[in-house]
């Protein structure tokens, strides 16, 4: 299973400060292999620069020392990862939206890649001034008005729910068609908001309830792809 971070553009060293979530039960015997790629363009999995492969105890090792593992792969000059213990524990935010204001983050929660995270959303809104139509989450239906739609949600119903989880445009972009979830495959923040870039005449508000977890190693395995709610 492979998870990437963003992509540090035309440099020759960068401070990722960034986070992966895997169950223990995940790491394989042979341990995990972390990678530094060149994002070229004609590759889609990037062009190998340099990797090395933690085993186990490796790991576990470096976890009871709580500092920075300096390691030297062939291809870099040094590669500095930190392992940790993460409990996986339950947390959530929520958040009461005017939708006239478009969107927002989510302020007191952040999504590591390899957490599950549930986004729910709820409430009534009507989009412009010249259109009546009181909708919810799924947005218009039929089609209608995806001239107005947000960048990152072209073919979503337009005036649904939406969100994005991740940064620097490493993104997962969902309708929040009264609930999403999934095991993140990108860490970061957690903007929501309604699918219309000319936001400031729509009228009402949207709730959202933003919750997530730890994943266990079967969920873990499927980063991106929708789960159920129930």
């Amino acid at each position: 299973m492979r998870y990437a971070s963003y992509v540090a553009f035309d440099t020759r060293s960068h401070a990722f400060d960034y986070s992966f979530i895997v169950p223990a039960r995940a790491v394989p015997a042979d341990g995990l292999l972390l990678t530094v790629v060149d994002a070229d363009t004609d590759s889609p999995r990037g062009r190998e620069i340099g990797s090395v492969r933690l085993a186990k105890d490796e790991l576990a090792e470096a976890v009871s020392r709580g500092t920075l593992l300096p390691l030297h792969p062939d291809g870099l000059n040094l590669l500095e990862v930190e392992v940790s213990a993460y409990d996986g524990s339950y947390t959530h935010q929520e958040l009461s939206l005017a939708t006239s204001a478009g969107g927002a983050y989510v302020r007191g929660i952040e999504v590591n890649a390899g957490d599950v995270v549930r986004i729910e959303a709820s409430g009534s809104w009507r989009i412009g001034t010249w259109h009546n139509d009181v909708i919810g989450p799924a947005g218009f239906p039929n089609g209608a008005l995806h001239g107005s739609n947000l960048a990152p949600f072209p073919d979503v119903a337009h005036g649904a729910a939406v969100a994005l989880v991740g940064a620097n445009g490493a993104t997962t972009n969902l309708h929040v068609d009264g609930c999403a979830k999934m095991v993140s495959p990108f860490s970061g923040l957690v903007w929501v908001g309604v699918n219309d870039r000319e936001f400031g005449d729509n009228r009402g508000q949207v709730d959202f309830a933003i919750k997530k977890r730890g994943a266990n190693a079967a969920q873990w395995a499927d980063p991106g792809t929708l789960m159920s709610c129930d």
